[in-house]
């Protein structure tokens, strides 16, 4: 069963999967006794990075919550999908957590064959959001993205775009753009964030549509300029800068973070997690901390996040293939 197709539905009776209705008498000894030894928070990327700092955050935060100690192991590369795919493939007892990102949705439709099963595993909790931000060079001639568009529009060919690699984030946000508003301009990808915000604050290419947490700082130090944010309302972290929605492009999206699972994981200790996970969530020194790291706190409960990962899923889906992309 695909676990996010339920939720694109809004069936609340569906939300209760056969995996979940594993409440036997062994499920419920095991869930009694969970957890009793050490959780593992696998994260997808790179140590030092902003999913690897929210991780890291919320294990503390939930090791405290369940008093019992838990680790952040970083399994980086191939677009998340060996970390995602050790998550898959690991015990289904509820000791093995992927923090993933959007690319748990998206991987599904930009690879032609995975080394793991998407419907292995399922949406537990949310924990982040962070808003894109269309971000170009001091040294560049563009203030807003609605002069972006129109110079791409008089200059057919003459723009590029740098993103951080083909079906990151960067790219699918700017193909969105461009499905939405006509954009003109040739994708650049580089393999990871850093030289693509290299060759933006070079010149070498025009601008980047990335989420706000590795740009935050460049933009604030005025090294990169915000031209601007798919947000509904403008970011507390930079108010000068105006929303797509403000330059008459109705576009809102981002990239986001959150707890994954195997999907045949025991009910009762999917129940627990989600309990626990919850309880994190709604700490105002969680929230604070999301919110110093530029980003935006979700709604803590498993059921909200199978929601809204359902919508992500059948929009990304209709993005990806409209662009005909892939990565393979």
């Amino acid at each position: 069963m695909h676990v996010w197709k339920t939720a694109r539905l809004g069936c609340v009776s569906c939300l209760a999967f056969t995996a979940l209705a594993w409440n036997g008498p062994a499920a419920s000894a095991s869930a009694q006794a969970y957890p009793s030894h050490m959780i593992k928070f696998v994260v997808p990327f790179p140590p030092g990075g902003g999913t690897d700092t929210l991780a890291r955050y919320a294990a503390q935060a939930l090791e405290k919550e369940l008093k019992q100690t838990v680790v952040v192991e970083n399994k980086p590369g191939a677009g998340t999908v060996i970390g995602t795919a050790y998550v898959a493939h690991a015990p289904a007892d509820g000791y093995t957590i992927l923090v993933g990102a959007i690319n748990t949705a998206t991987n599904r439709y930009l690879y032609k064959k995975l080394s793991y099963d998407p419907d292995a595993i399922m949406p537990l909790g949310g924990l982040a959001y962070s808003p894109s931000i269309v971000v170009t060079s001091e040294k560049k001639r563009f203030h807003d993205v609605k002069g972006l568009v129109a110079y791409s529009k008089a200059h057919p060919g003459k723009l590029n775009f740098a993103s951080y690699g083909i079906g990151s984030s960067p790219h699918l946000g700017t193909e969105l753009l461009i499905q939405a508003t006509g954009l003109d301009a040739t994708h650049v990808p580089y393999q990871g964030g850093g030289p693509a915000q290299a060759s933006v604050l070079a010149g070498q290419t025009d601008f980047l549509m990335s989420s706000i947490l590795p740009v935050l700082s460049l933009i604030q130090s005025g090294r990169l300029v915000g031209l601007g944010v798919a947000a509904d309302e403008r970011l507390k972290s930079l108010p000068k800068v105006p929303t797509l929605k403000e330059q008459g492009i109705d576009l809102a999206t981002g990239t986001w973070f959150g707890f994954f699972i195997r999907s045949d994981t025991p009910g009762p200790i999917v129940h627990k997690l989600d309990a626990a996970l919850s309880a994190v969530m709604s700490r105002p020194a969680m929230r604070d901390f999301i919110e110093k790291e530029g980003a935006q706190p979700m709604a803590g409960g498993r059921k909200a996040f199978m929601e809204f990962v359902g919508k992500e899923d059948q929009r990304w889906k209709k993005v990806i293939q409209s662009g005909k992309i892939s990565v393979e």
